[in-house]
């Protein structure tokens, strides 16, 4: 069971194919900049075609994670192997099966604890949020024949507008004029 009720778990339905949510996870292991430009990878080497270790710079502090692939069960594990502050994992996630729409279920949870203190963090919902969000749209956008689904309303990628605001204006937490005026929520 995935930790959906931690402080910085975020989950949603994507309207793409696993094999995109897939190779979408694999490519945030790979090029974690191209989704989070706060991001800059140093050094990644595959130690076999399920394990990794990754350091990388994250708003300039540096980070070494050790990661697992269980592509099996559509599982990635980033557990930080060396961090200045904190110690614990991050967890991805896909559905196992398709809901009756079809959508298939992405989530993130990021489970680290302060170093000195041995308190959980929180406060990282919104970047959670927003790291997964950018995931679907983008799974999405590879997926033609499928539509984009926002707070229940259905949403073609036809506006290069819509698309630029969905993939840059997320990483910035910026509002579309219709999300201004809706209450966010949460993602149940």
């Amino acid at each position: 069971m995935m930790p959906l009720d931690a402080d910085n778990a975020y989950r949603v339905a994507v309207r793409a194919t696993r094999d995109t949510l897939w190779e979408l996870l694999r490519e945030r292991i790979e090029h974690p900049q191209a989704l989070a430009p706060e991001v800059r990878l140093l050094d990644l080497v595959w130690t076999s075609d399920t394990r990794a270790m990754r350091t990388v710079h994250v708003s300039g502090i540096p980070m070494t994670e050790a990661i697992e692939l269980d592509p099996q069960r559509r599982r990635v594990r980033l557990k930080l192997h060396e961090h200045p502050l904190f110690d614990g994992e991050t967890l991805y996630w896909l559905g196992s099966e398709a809901a009756a729409d079809g959508t298939l279920e992405l989530g993130c949870a990021v489970l680290w604890k302060n170093r000195k203190s041995g308190a959980m963090v929180s406060g990282l919902q919104e970047t959670v949020q927003q790291g997964v969000l950018l995931m679907k749209y983008e799974a999405e956008r590879r997926c033609p024949g499928f539509e984009t689904v926002v707070d229940d309303r259905e949403v073609m990628f036809e506006s290069p507008e819509y698309e630029e605001f969905s993939l840059r204006d997320l990483r910035s937490g910026a509002q579309s004029d219709w999300d201004a005026d809706t209450d966010s929520g949460d993602n149940e």
